[in-house]
């Protein structure tokens, strides 16, 4: 849906920031981000189907990951950024991620065996390791991704888990959206 979108109007806003900075972003600006950070994701090894963990504080880059990690083929499992940094890092290691897109200072709780497992990128502008800003001012390459099926998994999502551990609940293309195809 967000291509079509792109696509038909690339001119509208799609995402609009104030805080910290006013952050204004048209679908036709965020196309090529999500494109050159999809083909980014497959190009270090992320296959269809892999779990990307995003965690981090609400911002246009926070989406454009989820998008691009969509469009790479893999699944999102989108982490409450508020919670402990042993539980984001408990819940990225059950998920099995393949790669952790977060805020930097999330990533000081974290066990070293799961950030020595899976690939990190920040969601901070300045940063000392891979920047998802840096990746999406690439130039889109021209590596063809994966096709999707509405079938495929999406998304994995926790629950709160109030009657004991989060449970990942496991959504599909279809799920997310009826009109996938």
């Amino acid at each position: 849906l967000f291509f079509r979108a792109a696509e038909t109007d690339p001119e509208k806003l799609c995402f609009f920031m104030l805080s910290p900075a006013e952050e204004r972003c048209t679908y036709g600006d965020v196309r090529p981000m999500i494109t050159a950070a999809a083909q980014d994701l497959a190009a270090s090894g992320i296959q269809p189907g892999d779990r990307i963990v995003l965690t981090g504080k609400n911002s246009p880059m926070w989406a454009v990951s989820y998008f691009s990690i969509l469009h790479a083929g893999a699944a999102a499992v989108p982490i409450d950024w508020q919670l402990d940094s042993a539980d984001i890092a408990r819940l990225a290691s059950f998920a099995q991620a393949a790669a952790v897109i977060t805020d930097e200072d999330i990533l000081s709780g974290f066990p070293e065996e799961i950030k020595a497992s899976c690939r990190l990128i920040s969601l901070n502008e300045e940063s000392s390791m891979q920047s998802m800003y840096a990746v999406c001012r690439q130039e889109p390459g021209s590596a063809v991704l994966p096709a999707r099926s509405c079938d495929d998994l999406a998304a994995v999502m926790f629950t709160s888990g109030t009657t004991g551990n989060e449970k990942g609940v496991m959504l599909t293309h279809g799920n997310l959206s009826p009109t996938y195809s």
